[in-house]
């Protein structure tokens, strides 16, 4: 008797695994367990089918999210906590980027706290081209509290890290994680939707490397990001200026990132 040839895999259920993994890999470091763990993704469910739909009825997002409508009910009651943005990152990455806190070769000024006699760039004049809404030494203290920002004995500051990576700030690096990784999903996903490529996500891959190749290969990954950086961020800078200029609203956001991954092939 012949046995009944096996179910094939359901390729949705092990993209969701692959995806799935990683962020329980999270939740554990971070003791977040099931439960905590399945009410998260309820929200995150009655989140993205709102999202979809606002009109949608109590029993319709029900239906779609399989949700139970008490939990619904709850939610729905919940308040709905609004990220905060610093203005620490913004500072950093205009400081990369606008000429005018740049020296002849590119790289970051010292800069002097308060705008000094001869008019030139300080840092009080950098933090207020980004916001108004903070005052430059708050913005100064974030910055030397995640050691990206020194002050020296002639009130004088420099960059002391050449990327933006709050270090010490276990919130921050979270925060920045989910930024980070949660574009990147929603790229991928809109990619897969529209059934074509409507954002940039794409990758190199290669296996069957040793250790040492990896490596140096992460290196000239990391070189490659500094060229980008340095290419890209002067037009962002440009644009955004552009827009205040002429008053227009703005309503777009944008984000590019890289990333790489090493680790030990599991077939080896």
């Amino acid at each position: 008797m012949n046995e009944p040839a096996p179910e094939p895999p359901d390729t949705r259920q092990q993209a969701m695994l692959r995806l799935l993994e990683p962020l329980a890999r999270l939740a554990l470091a971070q003791g977040i367990t099931l439960q905590p763990l399945a009410e998260l993704m309820k929200l995150a469910l009655v989140a993205a089918a709102s999202r979809e739909d606002p009109d949608a009825s109590m029993s319709q997002l029900s239906v779609r999210t399989g949700v139970h409508r008490k939990d619904l009910r709850r939610i729905s009651e919940r308040p709905v906590p609004r990220p905060t943005r610093s203005a620490g990152p913004e500072v950093f990455s205009r400081w990369l980027a606008d000429p005018r806190f740049l020296t002849a070769r590119g790289r970051p000024r010292v800069l002097p706290r308060l705008p000094p006699a001869d008019g030139g760039p300080s840092f009080e004049e950098l933090s207020y081209s980004v916001t108004t809404d903070v005052h430059p030494r708050a913005v100064l203290g974030e910055l030397q509290r995640l050691a990206l920002a020194a002050l020296d004995e002639r009130d004088r500051v420099r960059l002391t890290a050449a990327a933006y990576v709050p270090h010490g700030d276990r919130g921050g690096m979270l925060a920045m994680l989910a930024d980070n990784v949660g574009d990147h999903l929603d790229a991928a996903v809109a990619n897969l939707r529209a059934g074509g490529e409507r954002h940039l996500e794409q990758a190199v891959f290669s296996d069957g490397l040793s250790a040492d190749a990896a490596e140096r290969f992460n290196r000239a990954t990391r070189r490659a990001w500094d060229r980008i950086q340095a290419d890209l961020m002067p037009i962002l800078t440009r644009l955004y200026d552009e827009d205040r200029a002429r008053g227009v609203a703005g309503t777009h956001r944008v984000r590019l990132g890289v990333y790489g991954y090493i680790d030990e092939d599991g077939d080896a």
